[in-house]
């Protein structure tokens, strides 16, 4: 699995990204121009006259701000429960979630983006008027047409998609291979987990006897993990596999120098370095499937007293597994605020101890 880099990076559409310990440094630009946002925060812009050493250099100093720790809260101060029923968690948006240095790589993906979806509105138009001349055009006439019109739109719509792409071609210093292949292994940790969730709201509990005793229901949805090659719209050389994590509509792409966030329209980036990463032990209460791999507590029964006896009050009262889960809160000043639960307490702990070990690093 492991990556084999070279010194410097090489990216299509006129982007260079270097990788080292100093930091990542980005610059795009051609002939006469160039614009280079350095390791350090700082920019460059330079301009020249092509074959003359004449030159112009613009510097601005790093505006780089510092790391945010967010400090670690109890469950009532950070769902602030005790004032309202509910609390949904929300995520900052996209587009907010990025760095300058990040800002024209953005671009150009949701300028692909943008295209790839004329590309098929445009072919799904052309069938649709077609579609129209249904009662004026014989059947036997028109049936045919309209199939091999739809391939052949399809077919088009694809081939032209799958040459419309950004090019990236990774290659790092050498003394910072293995730092990658560290946050790989500890994203590994997450996607072997049996179940992860993803939490969408919280809802207090004014009654938890006959909630089997839980005082806060959770809105939870799937969140899907994948060790696999990057979107079309995002071509690296040699089809490198990374790690993508998919909640909803949104995709978060995990790359050597940047988590690279993507919704419909929306592309955003977050810095490793910038995101916080904190656990809380939870007890819940299982009504699905238990996964596999999660620790098994007690049971306890829907309708229950405060001592944990089963309430006789109630007819058909049926016993509920209650299991060991991790919730695992993402976090960033920029705006993000994943709150994820795993179903392995044991690979939740492994992964924060491993990315903490190595975040602040790259």
């Amino acid at each position: 699995m492991g990556w084999r880099y070279r010194k410097s990076i090489n990216v299509g559409l006129g982007f260079r990204i270097n990788i080292s310990k100093s930091g990542i440094g980005y610059s795009w630009g051609g002939p006469g121009y160039r614009k280079t946002w350095k390791a350090d925060g700082g920019t460059r812009t330079t301009y020249s006259i092509p074959g003359t050493g004449i030159s112009y250099v613009e510097e601005t100093r790093s505006q780089r701000t510092q790391n945010v720790k967010l400090p670690r809260a109890n469950s009532m101060e950070r769902y602030n429960l005790e004032n309202s029923q509910t609390y949904s968690v929300v995520n900052g948006k996209i587009d907010a979630l990025s760095t300058p240095e990040n800002k024209l790589f953005i671009e150009k993906i949701k300028s692909i983006k943008l295209k790839n979806f004329f590309t098929w509105l445009v072919g799904l138009t052309v069938i649709f008027i077609w579609s129209c001349f249904h009662e004026i055009i014989p059947e036997n006439i028109w049936t045919p047409i309209l199939l091999a019109l739809s391939c052949l739109v399809v077919g088009f719509a694809i081939f032209i998609n799958s040459r419309r792409f950004l090019l990236v071609e990774y290659s790092i210093d050498n003394d910072i291979a293995p730092i990658i292949d560290r946050r790989n292994n500890a994203l590994s940790l997450l996607c072997s987990c049996s179940k992860v969730w993803n939490i969408e709201q919280y809802e207090q509990v004014a009654y938890s006897r006959v909630n089997a005793g839980a005082g806060t229901n959770v809105k939870r949805g799937r969140v899907y993990f994948s060790f696999a090659k990057a979107p079309g719209y995002l071509k690296i050389v040699n089809d490198i596999k990374v790690y993508q994590l998919s909640i909803g509509g949104t995709r978060y792409i995990f790359l050597p120098d940047k988590i690279l966030v993507v919704g419909f329209f929306q592309v955003g980036a977050l810095r490793y370095h910038d995101i916080s990463v904190s656990l809380e032990y939870t007890q819940f209460v299982e009504t699905e499937i238990a996964p596999s791999d999660a620790t098994f507590l007690y049971n306890t029964w829907q309708y229950v007293n405060n001592n944990g006896t089963p309430d006789r009050r109630f007819n058909n009262n049926k016993q509920i597994p209650v299991y060991a889960y991790e919730k695992i809160f993402l976090r960033s000043a920029t705006g993000l605020n994943l709150h994820l639960m795993v179903s392995s307490t044991y690979k939740a702990e492994r992964f924060k101890e491993n990315w903490d070990n190595i975040k602040d690093i790259l």
